[in-house]
């Protein structure tokens, strides 16, 4: 199903349209998009056009996504959706591992160009196994469970997972262009506080 500006998305399953003049609705049981990092299974998708006489359209989608979070990232980040352009990551979506499982719901501004000028979205979700081959802040990072939300306006995430080793809660905030705030708490032991190498001098 192609939408100007957007990844192609194949459909299999129940597909229904709803056409009334300028009213559009579309709902399909299941799609997929694929990328050359993997593929993204869709289900519950929706598509909404409330007019699409004007050059310039307003539109909403939503739909539940599963896939593996860098094929996800990867997707996200690149032409013609630019979701993470506001954030500025330092990792590559390929660093990236475990199986994501996200609600989308998005309004979309084109003008007559067919280019997406303007987005609001909001994605709530889980990630299982979530693990980065390369270390994060100086950190190996694996066996996370992490649950967050995220809109243009900044994400959340919380959950826990193994830091170096050493099992740990983890909350994670930002904000528009500011950096995150990173916050993690664990009961270590002696042999667990020097491999984590925390400096406790001054407690």
């Amino acid at each position: 199903m192609p939408l100007p500006g957007f990844p192609t998305i194949d459909i299999g399953g129940k597909t229904t349209i709803k056409v009334k003049d300028h009213y559009i609705e579309m709902g399909f049981d299941r799609g997929s998009v694929s990328d050359a990092a993997g593929q993204v299974e869709i289900t519950n998708a929706a598509y909404l056009n409330r007019n699409t006489f004007p050059t310039d359209q307003v539109f909403e989608i939503s739909g539940d996504l599963k896939g593996d979070v860098s094929t996800l990232i990867s997707i996200a980040s690149k032409e013609p959706l630019n979701l993470l352009e506001d954030f500025d990551l330092e990792y590559r979506p390929e660093d990236l591992t475990g199986a994501a499982d996200i609600n989308v719901i998005a309004t979309i501004s084109q003008f007559g160009d067919g280019k997406p000028e303007g987005l609001d979205y909001t994605l709530n979700g889980s990630v299982v196994n979530f693990a980065s081959s390369v270390p994060i802040e100086g950190h190996e990072i694996r066996e996370g469970d992490l649950q967050f939300t995220a809109s243009q306006a900044g994400y959340q995430a919380s959950g826990r997972l193994l830091v170096d080793d050493v099992l740990a809660d983890l909350r994670i905030e930002a904000e528009d262009d500011s950096d995150p705030v990173i916050t993690a708490s664990a009961t270590l032991t002696e042999e667990e506080r020097a491999k984590l190498a925390l400096m406790c001098r001054n407690l």
